[in-house]
């Protein structure tokens, strides 16, 4: 039986290769490329999920940091490794890249919550009627 941070992490990780598979098509890059950074963000999510289920037995903050930190560490050397072996015409822009990281890092936040017990928060952005400026979230 898995456990339950393993499930968890196998849920994000198909969750992240969903969303990045059809996310990257728009610029016409390369399906090598794009695997390997499906890969590195699938990497990048369970490394992230493995440091959390450590910290959620062992509560010792500075491994947590540290292993967040070599986490982090290794998704930028996977995506290089994919920049200069396709070149960057062929991959995701440096920007996607970026969005890519932030949404992983957010999504195994949340699934690091749920699995403590606490929701994790749904935040929905409002905007005013003055002006389209985003006022405040519910």
């Amino acid at each position: 039986m898995l456990s339950r941070s393993q499930s968890l992490g196998s849920c994000l990780i198909a969750l992240a290769l969903l969303l990045f598979a059809g996310s990257a098509a728009a610029q016409d890059v390369s399906p090598r490329c794009e695997a390997a950074m499906d890969r590195a963000a699938g990497h990048y999510s369970k490394c992230l999920l493995s440091a959390d289920a450590s910290y959620a037995r062992h509560e010792k903050a500075t491994k947590l940091e540290n292993r967040q930190a070599r986490c982090e560490t290794r998704f930028e050397r996977r995506t290089s490794r994919a920049f200069s072996r396709y070149g960057a015409d062929a991959c995701p822009s440096s920007d996607l890249v970026a969005a890519m990281e932030d949404r992983t890092v957010t999504y195994a936040e949340g699934i690091a919550t749920e699995a403590g017990g606490t929701p994790a928060p749904s935040l929905l952005y409002v905007q005013n009627g003055t002006g389209g400026t985003l006022s405040e979230t519910t």
